[in-house]
């Protein structure tokens, strides 16, 4: 059995023909594989096989190892690249808009730091997660890059569960964060970044999301963990 989306509006058919890129380069063990993308009435079909597992939510050494496993695999044998010449960051510096000038902050603190290029699901929440055999899947890459920053997205599952789950004060949840990324799923040469590993991952999310969708609660608590201490 397979899994078929349909889109025959310019938005959404936008982002099908993007998990249709995705799902053609990723590497086959971190989710869906692409059975077919062609029109279909007055728009195109997408359908991709199903993905076995069930939501799990990374919150114990254990999972978080196997998050960290699942980033680990969609990293490119391209060598890195120094943070502020990294191919995502430029990216990011150019969409930035107001929130450009929180951007350089975050990318000065990571200082001379090298980084790989891996894929990015680009909405590696709790819900896009699939637990199967001891290792994580993931579906839904319409928001993916195949140019993204390794490592970004460790934290995105934990901020998504904070604000949107357990209600977390940002600050509160800022700190928590830091501190899982730095034990748990950063690799010992970027641990001590954890704070801005987190900032970096609520920004990129602010800067991808705000626009299109319309500013709310979400986007405010999004803002003031950016802005938290994360130390």
């Amino acid at each position: 059995m397979g899994y078929a989306k349909y889109a025959d509006t310019d938005r959404p058919r936008s982002l099908i023909a993007n998990e249709a890129r995705m799902l053609e380069t990723i590497p086959e063990d971190v989710g869906p594989r692409l059975v077919s993308f062609s029109p279909f009435l007055q728009g195109e079909l997408l359908v991709q096989t199903r993905l076995p597992g069930r939501t799990r939510m990374p919150r114990s050494a254990r999972l978080y190892k196997a998050h960290r496993r699942f980033l680990e695999r969609l990293i490119q044998p391209r060598g890195t690249y120094p943070i502020s010449e990294h191919p995502f960051v430029e990216g990011l510096y150019a969409r930035a808009g107001v929130r450009r000038g929180i951007l350089e902050e975050v990318v000065s603190a990571l200082g001379d730091s090298e980084w790989p290029v891996a894929f990015m699901h680009g909405d590696l929440s709790p819900a896009n997660m699939h637990w199967w055999r001891g290792r994580y899947l993931a579906f839904d890459w319409e928001y993916g890059c195949q140019e993204g920053l390794a490592y970004l997205e460790a934290p995105h599952p934990l901020i998504e569960f904070a604000s949107l789950i357990r209600g977390s004060a940002p600050q509160v949840a800022k700190r928590a964060i830091s501190s899982s990324l730095s034990a748990h799923l950063l690799p010992s040469q970027y641990a001590r970044f954890a704070p801005e590993v987190a900032t970096l991952a609520a920004l990129n999310m602010l800067i991808s999301w705000y626009p299109p969708r319309e500013p709310d609660a979400y986007e405010s608590w999004l803002t003031a963990f950016v802005e938290a201490d994360g130390s």
